[in-house]
């Protein structure tokens, strides 16, 4: 447990250098892991898994794309233990978080990256609607409309004529 809120403890710290406490919260979160099993403490190593996906998502050196590789391992990992009928509200929250690091990814097929990101809010979108998480909804809608007129976008790119 120690090394799980020092994890994040650093992962929260407003002083410092960003991504110094990051890989220091990251170091955590992996030592938690080695005692928090899944087999031994499945809601904690699911949340710790949560909260090591976000501090690669948030980390803002080295390669974003295995950031966010690593950030999405950990989400899906957690999926396997937070489920939407054992913990609907933590289910949700790791699905918006999975939303945002597939429409970050930044190589790969865009649009089905797009088109994953899509997927998982709508997910998010009806635990926090029908537990009233107005705020939570609020975000998740304001990502998922990101995504969507991204989707859009790409969609009008391709069907635009070439070297006019």
């Amino acid at each position: 447990m120690t090394q799980y809120n020092l994890g994040t403890a650093y992962s929260d710290l407003p002083a410092g250098d960003r991504a110094t406490n990051l890989e220091r919260a990251i170091g955590c979160y992996e030592a938690a892991l080695q005692v928090y099993t899944r087999e031994a403490f499945p809601f904690d190593w699911a949340m710790t898994q949560h909260n090591l996906g976000e501090a690669y998502n948030d980390l803002p050196t080295g390669d974003r794309q295995a950031n966010l590789q690593q950030a999405i391992g950990c989400y899906k990992a957690a999926l396997e233990v937070h489920t939407r009928e054992a913990f609907p509200v933590d289910w949700a929250m790791t699905q918006h978080n999975l939303g945002m690091a597939y429409s970050d990814l930044p190589t790969g097929d865009r649009q089905a990256n797009l088109q994953q990101a899509i997927g998982c809010y709508k997910a998010a979108l009806q635990v926090f609607s029908l537990t009233r998480m107005d705020f939570y909804a609020a975000e998740v809608t304001g990502n998922l409309e990101a995504a969507q007129e991204d989707v859009q976008q790409l969609e009008s790119d391709k069907d635009m004529p070439r070297g006019s």
